[in-house]
């Protein structure tokens, strides 16, 4: 019974282990951006003075 169980989760636990770095790249990358306008944000404010 158990070992039905695990062999049927099988296929599920490869999704999840593409599917979460994937979901964590698109995090970082989004993290990145934010930071990276933040960044241009105060370079600009920086040289208006």
């Amino acid at each position: 019974m158990f070992t039905a169980l695990l062999t049927s989760l099988q296929p599920l636990k490869g999704i999840f282990i593409i599917r979460i770095p994937l979901r964590l790249i698109d995090f970082f990358r989004f993290c990145g951006y934010k930071k990276f306008l933040l960044m241009q944000h105060v370079i600009k404010t920086l040289f208006k003075n």
